[in-house]
């Protein structure tokens, strides 16, 4: 069976970290990363990491190919005059690519996005070529920007996500 992919990560530097679901007969569902150190050559105007879940596959191809990404934390001061008079928090995401801006709108109290912006210290993540553990994950591979002759992988092994 083919692996879904489930979840991307894109932090600030344009690396990306991509988590794999594969089901195996004997061991159940595998997980596995992914880690890409140039997702997109775009300039990131952001501070933290873009999460998509199944429902961003799409935003992650736009990301990939876009020229500047901008991001926001959800606040009521993003909103219009309407919101903040209802106290909602409006965040956004806003890509530019070469035929022109695409933005992505989220209310988290009203409706959802494909993406959430996680802003912050805590997601200063640098692109590191000898991770063989993200999260829950074992790094099944490493794509590096310049391709060297033969590229570092790392054989999935049965074990259960955790």
């Amino acid at each position: 069976m083919k692996p879904e992919l489930t979840t991307t990560y894109l932090f600030e530097d344009g690396h990306a970290v991509q988590i794999f679901r594969k089901y195996d007969r004997h061991c159940g569902p595998l997980d596995f990363a992914v880690i890409t150190e140039k997702f997109t050559k775009a300039v990131c105007s952001f501070n933290g990491r873009i999460t998509l879940g199944r429902s961003g596959n799409g935003v992650a191809g736009l990301l990939r190919d876009a020229l500047q990404i901008r991001a926001k934390s959800p606040s009521i001061e993003n909103g219009s005059d309407n919101t903040r008079q209802r106290h909602l928090a409006v965040g956004y995401l806003m890509i530019t690519t070469k035929d022109g801006e695409i933005m992505f709108t989220t209310i988290p109290d009203l409706i959802s996005a494909p993406f959430s912006y996680q802003a912050g210290q805590a997601y200063e993540e640098k692109f590191d070529p000898n991770l063989r553990q993200w999260a829950h994950c074992r790094v099944a591979r490493i794509v590096r920007q310049a391709k060297p002759a033969s590229p570092p992988t790392a054989q999935v092994l049965c074990s259960s996500a955790a």
